[in-house]
């Protein structure tokens, strides 16, 4: 009980600070509870074993609400589900890329912090340059069978470009290994994370293209059900900063 008072007057303290009308309450027991898929995403989103890297997502926001008074939740979840809850309250923030949402004005939404990239990558001494997605016409491209690659759409509707659906990276890397796919379409930053951390990876079998197919910027996203709004300019005000003053990049360098 003393330290749940000790962050609500921690809180408090720091809305009267920056002139945020105090009447304005966050919710009032010191924590946020932040929903994860069940799924790893690493290096963005990982498994909480005792001792085991959170993820970049993970320790930004950490940091970011640190100044706050808050204490992190994760809570693990399906995303589905995770997604329900957040929209219902039962959950406070999630971190993903606005555009990657269907009707995302449901959220709120802080200032996008780190860049997403969808990257072209194929197996090492092919002769092919990536300029734009008309170079793919009449490739084989493996990508995730549950996501949407708008740059892609439209080659894969007319079927210029031919989609091979799989369920993750490892499978899409075998495939344009053995040659059964020409291309595919990787997260930039998830695949050399695991470059660096699976040995039965290399890098030096593949060419990671430099272009980007696609990007896009994570943001957080919370509630709109728990009066989080009028604190949303605050912890803009602490991800801005951590850009500025090299703690965001700090965070990202121990995932590299």
């Amino acid at each position: 009980m003393h330290n749940r008072i000790s962050h609500i007057l921690l809180f408090t303290i720091l809305l009267f600070v920056i002139g945020a009308p105090v009447a304005s309450a966050t919710p009032d027991n010191g924590e946020l509870v932040f929903f994860m898929p069940d799924t790893d995403w690493p290096p963005y989103m990982t498994a909480q074993d005792p001792g085991e890297p959170k993820g970049v997502l993970v320790e930004i926001l950490e940091e970011a609400i640190r100044p706050l008074g808050y204490t992190l939740i994760i809570r693990t979840l399906p995303d589905r589900r995770g997604w329900v809850q957040l929209e219902n309250g039962d959950v406070d923030a999630h971190a993903k890329a606005k555009e990657w949402v269907d009707d995302p004005e449901r959220f709120l939404w802080t200032v996008p912090f780190i860049e997403s990239e969808d990257t072209l990558i194929t197996a090492a001494g092919e002769k092919f340059e990536y300029d734009s997605p008309a170079n793919l016409k009449g490739m084989r491209v493996a990508v995730i069978g549950s996501f949407a690659y708008p740059a892609l759409a439209p080659y894969f509707a007319d079927g210029s470009v031919t989609r091979i659906n799989v369920s993750d990276p490892y499978r899409m890397l075998d495939l344009v290994e053995k040659g059964r796919a020409d291309a595919a379409v990787v997260n930039k930053r998830e695949t050399e994370w695991l470059f660096k951390t699976r040995q039965d990876l290399s890098a030096n079998r593949f060419t990671i293209h430099e272009k980007p197919i696609d990007s896009a910027w994570y943001r957080f996203a919370f509630t709109r059900a728990n009066g989080w709004q009028p604190h949303i300019k605050r912890l803009n005000m602490e991800l801005e900063a951590m850009i500025q003053d090299g703690r965001l990049d700090a965070i990202l360098q121990r995932y590299k």
